[in-house]
């Protein structure tokens, strides 16, 4: 007799007790045979364990030392099998065949063992600068498939948020998120969760946008900075000529040449006018005002030089440049 086949799933790292229930046990109890076979990538079935003759046998399976046995009295009618810590290497179908006094009894039980994601590893690529464009990805290496990928935002308080506008998700990849013209609204951190029927994991991942340097304000501090070192230059060339002209005009002798043109003499439109004292040759009377002699058609030069007769003391006034009286 053999009944229905019926599967079971669990998570590594977990115990199970797959069943088998039997009425054979009421026959000759010295012929009762039990034995759990499994059958997985293998073309052949491996036998799990075994009573015959009144003795158990267990660890036939490498990987399965120590972690198989029978779960209750097999003796009255309960062969169930127990398993430990399930690895996924445990997956596969198993047979439970009681024999006794030439009857059989068989038992189908498919094991599926599921393994959570592995914890995953969230990376980017791209430049994370204004304008730019980026990829967050997120992989776990092992787990039971399908492996299902979420991305989200995580607030400063550590509260998942949806991803922010121009976030695309990659449908031939969903692992991946592609974030375009960024700005600084997607910089944060970001949460990326593995999960499949077994569990889940998580990684995180933060973005820092980066601005790009102004030109302007380079170019500006550049500009300042040469301007700055100009002015500088100039001062000192300015100071280094100053110096040479000072040190020129006290090496540098007063020379007067003969035939240079004399300066002209300053105007004495304002000066005081001169008192005649003596016998004028021009015979002013004593005590009379002589006209005022302007500079501007008549220089002290030409009076000295001058082959008219003049007077002594009028000659001595000029020669104090027409600009004291004359006693």
């Amino acid at each position: 007799m053999s009944q229905a086949q019926t599967e079971f799933k669990r998570v590594a790292e977990a115990n199970v007790t797959l069943p088998c229930h039997h009425r054979l046990h009421l026959l000759e109890p010295a012929s009762l045979d039990i034995e759990w076979l499994l059958k997985n990538s293998e073309a052949k079935p491996k036998v799990v364990i075994t009573y015959a003759g009144g003795n158990i046998y267990h660890d036939m399976i490498e990987e399965q030392k120590g972690r198989v046995s029978f779960a209750s009295n097999f003796l009255t009618g309960d062969a169930s099998l127990e398993i430990s810590l399930l690895q996924p290497s445990d997956s596969g179908q198993y047979t439970c065949k009681v024999k006794n006094a030439g009857q059989y009894e068989w038992t189908h039980i498919t094991l599926k063992v599921l393994e959570k994601p592995s914890k995953p590893k969230c990376w980017k690529e791209g430049e994370a600068s204004q304008g730019k464009e980026i990829t967050l990805q997120c992989n776990s290496v092992s787990g039971t498939a399908p492996i299902m990928y979420t991305w989200q935002r995580v607030d400063a308080k550590g509260k998942l948020e949806p991803l922010p506008p121009l976030t695309h998700l990659n449908i031939s990849n969903p692992a991946q998120i592609i974030m375009k013209n960024l700005t600084w609204m997607f910089t944060g951190s970001y949460q990326c969760t593995a999960s499949n029927e077994a569990g889940e994991d998580n990684c995180a991942i933060h973005v820092t946008v980066q601005h790009p340097p102004n030109v302007g304000i380079i170019a500006g501090a550049i500009c300042g900075v040469m301007g700055v070192s100009s002015l500088v230059v100039l001062a000192v060339w300015l100071t280094i000529k100053r110096k040479e002209k000072h040190k020129y005009e006290e090496e540098t002798p007063n020379e007067i040449r003969e035939d240079a043109e004399a300066p002209k003499a300053r105007l004495y439109g304002q000066s005081p006018p001169i008192r005649i004292k003596e016998e004028n040759p021009f015979r002013l009377k004593k005590g009379h005002v002589a006209p005022v002699i302007s500079a501007e058609y008549l220089t002290e030069r030409d009076l000295l030089r001058s082959n008219s007769p003049l007077p002594s003391a009028l000659a001595a006034c000029m020669k104090r440049l027409l600009g004291q009286e004359c006693l």
